[in-house]
């Protein structure tokens, strides 16, 4: 009975997390732009706003993470089952972390700022050459 119980707990757990970061993440894929939209937003603040997804898509990520380690934990009837639930935790947490720094990658480099010499397009994407060397800064060697 008490294996039922769980697993239903387990399950709606998932679920219920599934439901909250669905949306989210699809959210976070979309351009930002639409036609449809109330007030005009500056690329700064596109920026900060697809941030602030990222970052709650995280959030919720590592929060079912630990739905499941409490669950497994509860579960766990062996010193060994107890571990294996605290290495899936780790791993969800790392692979939590790797999806958010991807994204954050693809997000690019904040837009300058408006006020810009640039004179340019101003489509704040990010995407040119603002010599940097990659995420750990090599390049030295």
């Amino acid at each position: 009975m008490k294996t039922s119980v769980s697993r239903i707990a387990a399950v709606t757990t998932i679920v219920f997390a599934l439901g909250l970061v669905a949306p989210v993440a699809a959210y976070a894929g979309s351009s930002g732009q639409s036609s449809t939209s109330k007030s005009t937003l500056t690329p700064q603040q596109q920026y900060v706003k697809s941030e602030k997804v990222i970052n709650r898509t995280f959030q919720l990520s590592i929060a079912v993470a630990k739905a499941a380690l409490r669950t497994a934990l509860y579960n766990a009837k062996s010193p060994g089952a107890r571990t294996t639930a605290r290495i899936q935790f780790s791993l969800a947490v790392i692979t939590a972390s790797t999806e958010r720094d991807a994204e954050l990658v693809q997000l690019g480099a904040p837009p300058s700022d408006s006020s810009g010499s640039n004179g340019g397009s101003g489509s704040g994407s990010g995407s040119g050459s603002n010599g940097t060397s990659g995420a750990f800064g090599g390049g030295d060697h």
